[in-house]
């Protein structure tokens, strides 16, 4: 790998951890306005993977992208910003 390569690397990787907590909190805040009340965490993830992958490098794997939302929405929830729906089941 050049030394090209790392710095792209690095620059991708310092872009997701910018830009990605922003575009969470925007499909939530999103979300939560069209759908009150529902769970729809699944949906949410596909939109964050897809619009996360127009802000990265095409080689960027989606298992980085992945993980990378995930420990941001795992972040959130701990903290108290995000709380699950209660269903009524």
């Amino acid at each position: 790998m050049s030394w090209a390569n790392i710095f792209t690397s690095i620059e991708n990787i310092l872009k997701l951890i910018t830009l990605i907590g922003p575009l969470i909190d925007f499909i939530e805040m999103l979300f939560g306005k069209i759908f009150p009340g529902e769970k729809k965490g699944e949906e949410k993830k596909a939109l964050a993977m897809e619009w996360g992958r127009l802000l990265v490098a095409p080689d960027t794997s989606d298992a980085v992208l992945s993980a990378l939302i995930e420990e941001e929405v795992a972040k959130k929830n701990l903290s108290g910003e995000f709380t699950h729906v209660d269903q009524g089941f």
